[in-house]
Formats: C-alpha cells, structure tokens, sequence
C-alpha cells in the first residue's frame, strides 16, 4: 500500500481506527486522514487548527471524543467532527508540560503521562502520581493504571493512589530488561506485555516476574 499526499509530514508517531477503512495518521506535522482503499491522505478537514503539529498520541473515549497530545502545548479534544480543537494547555510550576501518553479507566477517569509524571486533567493540574518522571506510555491493567518511564522503569498506581514499581536489577532475576520503558500491551488474555530499549517482556502478576521473550544484543546498532 502506498499513501498519497503523505509527503513530508514525517513520523508517524500514533494510528486511531476511523472505522470504514479510513485510518488517522498522527503525525510530527498535524494529522492526517488516510482511506486505506485508496491510499489517499490528507490533513484533517473540520477540526480547526491545532496549535502543536508535532503529535505524539491519539485517543478516542468511550463518549467519541478525539484526544490529541502533542508536544508543547498539551492535550487538544474534538468532541464533535463539525467544530474545532478546544485547546487545554497543560502548565506544571510554570513549564509546559510534554504530553506522551493518554488512558481511561473504567470508572470514566483520565490519566495524562507527561514529562513530570501522571497527571489528571483540570484548570490546575499537579502531578496525582509518579511525580518527576518522564512517563513514555501508559495503559489501564485491571483495576490499576500502568506508567511506563524514560529511567525509572514501570509502575503501577491503583484506585487509592497507591504506587508499586519494578526496576530492573543486575543482582536479581526476572526483573524488567531495562527502566526505559517505551511500550505497554495488554493482550486478549489479559497478559501485560513491556517493551523496552533492551528487550520485551511478560508481567507475572502472580509472582510480579517479568520474563524475557526478546533481547537486544549489546553488539545491535
């Protein structure tokens, strides 16, 4: 398949399924509309204009709304395809805050992970949980919401607020592959999966394991 009118957006940072065959690309310069049919691509038309083209997430909520994160200026929503962006700037100790990764529990709570740890949206938003880390990704396991950081590996917040965290250890096994956590899945079977920048995992819930499927050799450019 080869996309039209795709030409110098660069990376693809995030897909959202549109339904119908069409595909919304996020991309480092704004969205873009592709019908996987055709191929053709095209910026987004009716969602006004955001104001942070460098995209890194896309999100669709249980109400339709379309949430974009980007880069320097927070997460932007359409809630409906016939008006604009309503922008929301994200503001922490007087620094925008980077937005990387976005989930929803079942109870209707949003989560945002940014550049100095999880936050939940509102007019002033103060980290609720992994306060000063640069969270990478995030996803909804069980009841409990997983944080996936640049440095300090992987950790768990639950209903209350309470933290657990796993690092990896030289001196013990089954530990985390690395604390650069860059990727979280969990599969139909309710396994956790994490990726890193030194290999893929599985999360033992049981024994709070982590056990290797992949490694990357020290010798991989």
């Amino acid at each position: 398949l080869t996309l039209r009118h795709a030409e110098g957006f660069g990376n693809i940072n995030a897909m959202l399924s549109l339904g119908r065959g069409g595909m919304l690309l996020a991309t480092n310069r704004g969205l873009l509309v592709c019908r996987l049919s055709t191929g053709d691509c095209r910026p987004m038309a009716g969602g006004g204009q955001l104001s942070d083209n460098l995209i890194h997430a896309l999100m669709r909520d249980a109400a339709g709304t379309l949430w974009v994160m980007t880069n320097n200026e927070g997460v932007s929503y359409l809630p409906d395809p016939d008006k604009g962006f309503l922008f929301e700037p994200m503001v922490y100790n007087g620094n925008r805050l980077i937005v990387h990764a976005f989930a929803e529990t079942p109870d209707g709570r949003l989560w945002l992970g940014t550049s100095h740890g999880l936050f939940r949206p509102g007019s002033e938003p103060m980290p609720v949980a992994v306060r000063g880390q640069d969270i990478q990704c995030l996803t909804v396991f069980g009841h409990d919401v997983a944080a996936g950081s640049k440095q300090d590996g992987l950790t768990f917040i639950d209903g209350a607020g309470n933290e657990a965290r796993f690092a990896y250890s030289p001196d013990k096994p089954y530990t985390l592959a690395s604390n650069n956590v860059q990727s979280l899945l969990v599969a139909h079977d309710g396994q956790l999966y994490v990726g890193t920048n030194w290999g893929l995992s599985r999360y033992d819930r049981a024994t709070h394991n982590f056990y290797g499927y992949l490694q990357i050799s020290s010798m991989t450019p």
